[in-house]
């Protein structure tokens, strides 16, 4: 997180503290305005700094079986919906939130695809989550 802030904030980035919050999201201090995400996967990380709440998250393709079990277990609504996309729009959502998977447990949340995007339902507000497609794993931003 500390090369992401250097690396797009310059100098000005040693002013702002880096902190783990309880859910183990990024939190940035130092009256910075800024929000930040992270996730990783095989390898790979995915990160995302924001003026406003972002989340980001990865799944592969490798974990439709298993994301599919989860949600089913869980009564996820989005029929149709390949399981890895699902698992990508709810970790988003609940990252967004503030929340835990756990929640899931409790909220029973409905996807829906729309324009393009998945809209998740059922951790307060709607939220919007963009999925892009790579070669081995998904991507996916809510904002």
């Amino acid at each position: 997180m500390r090369c992401l802030l250097r690396g797009l904030l310059g100098e000005s980035a040693e002013k702002i503290d880096t902190l783990t919050r309880p859910d183990g999201a990024p939190s940035l201090s130092g009256g910075s305005g800024l929000y930040a995400s992270l996730s990783h996967l095989d390898g790979y990380v995915c990160a995302a700094l924001s003026t406003r709440a972002i989340a980001v998250d990865l799944c592969s393709y490798r974990q439709r079986t298993t994301a599919s079990r989860i949600l089913t277990r869980a009564g996820v609504a989005g029929e149709c919906m390949d399981p890895a996309a699902q698992w990508v729009a709810i970790e988003c959502a609940v990252k967004l939130r503030g929340g835990s998977v756990l929640d899931l447990l409790d909220e029973c949340p409905q996807i829906e695809e729309q324009d393009g995007r998945f809209r998740v339902l059922g951790f307060g507000e709607p939220v919007f989550v963009a999925i892009e497609t790579e070669t081995t794993y998904l991507r996916g931003v809510a904002a």
